[in-house]
């Protein structure tokens, strides 16, 4: 009887972490303090950081990315940096590669480029051409 409870209790708590979230509501926690504290921006941000700040440890962090965002932490947090970026680049055209790089939290621009890349299908430079000669490209209606 007392291993039959012991099963159950374990069954009940697999999935979760040491903060006793389920991997979802884990998951949802972390999406919510990327989104409100935009701690990405810091170059220095790390996986101890976000686990520091969401009250769990690194592990389960990291389990948790890699199984609902299907990346490794990395690579989550580049894709929070590359957003950003580009929503920069398309609201100023005159930005630097160098300065969007550094402002959305990149440590080079090698990185940034290679990141960009990854998410954008282009290079920043080649995003930025294209997106500002799109919008110069749209007729204006007579009379507007």
């Amino acid at each position: 009887m007392e291993r039959a409870l012991s099963d159950s209790a374990k069954a009940s708590t697999e999935g979760t972490g040491e903060s006793g979230l389920s991997m979802e509501a884990m998951y949802v926690k972390i999406l919510e303090y990327m989104e409100a504290h935009r701690p990405y921006l810091d170059e220095k941000f790390s996986l101890a950081d976000m686990a520091a700040a969401i009250g769990t440890n690194k592990a389960y962090v990291s389990r948790t990315v890699n199984t609902m965002y299907g990346n490794n932490f990395c690579q989550f947090v580049n894709y929070y940096r590359i957003q950003y970026a580009a929503d920069m680049m398309r609201k100023d055209r005159r930005l630097k590669v160098l300065e969007v790089s550094m402002m959305s939290g990149f440590h080079s621009v090698a990185s940034f480029n290679m990141a960009f890349k990854l998410y954008m299908n282009d290079l920043p430079s080649e995003f930025t051409r294209n997106f500002h000669s799109k919008s110069l490209s749209i007729p204006v209606e007579p009379g507007q």
